[in-house]
């Protein structure tokens, strides 16, 4: 009639107690747990590694590469013309050298024509044969061969960086010549003849020449502004019996 009643044993009750305890479960879980650690989401972290660049450091990027780019095409445009007047010096070289052969074809004798730079025409060289054998260029002479220069080249050179922009100045269109017809005068063609025995013979003295008969090649913008240096002259050489030669001279810084 009475139920049997049966005692807890002790640490029974203690393991009841505790399990029973408010927030017991909760703190054990929360200090065992590995994500309860506070760190930055990877949203986070990525933001701000993608920052980008600024409109300063834009900037001054562009400025940078416009300089650069300016450099290069202002060097570019200096080696270019050096070029065309080296290409020029050889050019007349070789032309001047096969001038004999023209006349000799025709059993003639061959004149040679230099004209500088004006308005709007750019300095050149032609050959004649002298069909009339007056030694002169006349409307019967048979035009053989034209070699126009290139418009950044001139018959004249400074020689001195000091005379640059000074008395140099608007001489482009002149011609530095020695031992040709008509030296003396700046702008007017210079002649010389080729006999039939391959003398240089100037048409103005009808004589064969006593030295050496000079042409100078220059940029124009080394003759005229100096703005290009240090300066460059080919000078052609030809001498008492027909042999053309080129000497290239270097002046200023």
């Amino acid at each position: 009639m009475f139920g049997l009643i049966r005692e807890t044993p002790p640490e029974d009750r203690d393991s009841m107690l505790r399990s029973a305890a408010p927030g017991s479960a909760s703190s054990s879980s929360s200090s065992s747990s590995p994500s309860s650690s506070v760190r930055p989401s990877k949203r986070s972290r990525g933001s701000r590694s993608r920052r980008g660049f600024t409109l300063m450091e834009i900037l001054v990027t562009v400025a940078i590469i416009s300089i650069a780019l300016l450099i290069t095409v202002i060097e570019a445009n200096k080696t270019f013309k050096r070029q065309n007047l080296a290409a020029a010096a050889q050019e007349i070289e070789n032309v001047l050298q096969q001038a004999p052969t023209y006349g000799q074809k025709r059993n003639r004798q061959t004149i040679i024509r230099v004209t500088g730079r004006s308005t709007g025409v750019d300095a050149k060289i032609e050959v004649f044969s002298d069909e009339n054998e007056s030694g002169a260029i006349e409307g019967a002479d048979r035009l053989m061969l034209t070699y126009t220069m290139p418009p950044t080249v001139s018959f004249f050179a400074c020689g001195t960086v000091s005379a640059v922009g000074s008395t140099c100045a608007g001489n482009q269109n002149k011609i530095q010549s020695a031992n040709w017809s008509n030296d003396a005068v700046d702008n007017t063609a210079r002649l010389l003849r080729i006999d039939y025995q391959g003398r240089t013979v100037n048409p103005a003295t009808s004589s064969q020449i006593a030295g050496v008969a000079t042409l100078n090649i220059s940029l124009v913008d080394m003759a005229d502004t100096g703005g290009l240096t240090p300066g460059t002259t080919y000078q052609i050489r030809i001498n008492p019996v027909w042999h053309v030669s080129t000497n290239r001279t270097l002046w200023g810084p």
